[in-house]
């Protein structure tokens, strides 16, 4: 991904939750977007609910970034929620194919399953 997408999405960001940033601020200190470039690994990456030890306690959406910060900032923008990316609360993985393949094939699973009970 080129940084001027990365800066789009930073700019969508922005312009979405103008009314939480004031002056580019949230709860009165700056909003750090340097680390959105920080490179990493593109992919899709699951974004998630964390509980007070930062341990995954619920997947909210996937996303196609290139950082678990990058994710995090297209999840908020997705899900209009700036606490996705600005607040601790939130974090985000990289996923394997073979992860998502094993997550396919279990929906595919369970979907038919559930063919063979709306049939009967």
């Amino acid at each position: 991904m080129k940084n001027s997408d990365l800066a789009k999405d930073i700019q969508t960001f922005k312009s979405t939750f103008a009314d939480k940033l004031p002056d580019g601020k949230w709860l009165g200190t700056d909003v750090d977007f340097d680390c959105v470039y920080e490179y990493e690994e593109d992919g899709i990456y699951k974004v998630y609910n964390t509980d007070d030890y930062g341990r995954n306690s619920g997947v909210i959406g996937y996303v196609r970034a290139t950082s678990r910060e990058h994710a995090r900032l297209l999840m908020s923008i997705e899900r209009t929620n700036a606490e996705i990316f600005l607040t601790g609360f939130y974090d985000s993985q990289i996923i394997s194919v073979d992860e998502i393949n094993e997550k396919i094939a279990s929906l595919e699973s369970d979907l038919t399953i559930l063919k063979r009970v709306q049939n009967l």
